[in-house]
């Protein structure tokens, strides 16, 4: 199980908080750009489409965390399922720490522990 927080190199993914030191930005594109529109690798590229903070731009309402992180969880499983080139990117961040400025460590509806989990599972399997 990847531990939050620890930022040791040892092999294992991480997720930070914006007050740790972070490899790799997970939070949304600048300028209210479309997280799947964003280049794999660009910064925003792993941000969750599906904000808490305004009207959703693609479900048009506010979502509660609850749905947020599913919606978010459903569209990460539906994208590495189907685009080689994400998941291969995404697979690449297995030693990598992963921060997002809106998750807090530890957070259990942060959309960044949905990407860790899986990247740890995919590597135990």
């Amino acid at each position: 199980m990847t531990q939050l927080s620890l930022l040791a190199h040892d092999g294992r993914t991480r997720q930070t908080s914006t007050n740790d030191e972070y490899d790799v930005y997970a939070g949304r594109p600048r300028g209210g750009r479309e997280p799947r529109d964003v280049p794999i690798g660009a910064p925003g590229w792993l941000g969750n489409s599906h904000p808490l903070d305004r009207t959703c731009p693609r479900c048009r309402v506010w979502h509660t965390p609850e749905e947020s992180h599913a919606l978010f969880h459903a569209d990460f499983l539906g994208r590495v399922g189907t685009d080689a080139a994400f998941r291969a990117a995404v697979l690449a961040l297995a030693t990598r720490r992963i921060g997002c400025p809106g998750c807090v460590t530890g957070a259990p509806l942060c959309h960044v522990r949905v990407i860790v989990d899986w990247i740890e599972r995919v590597r135990c399997a």
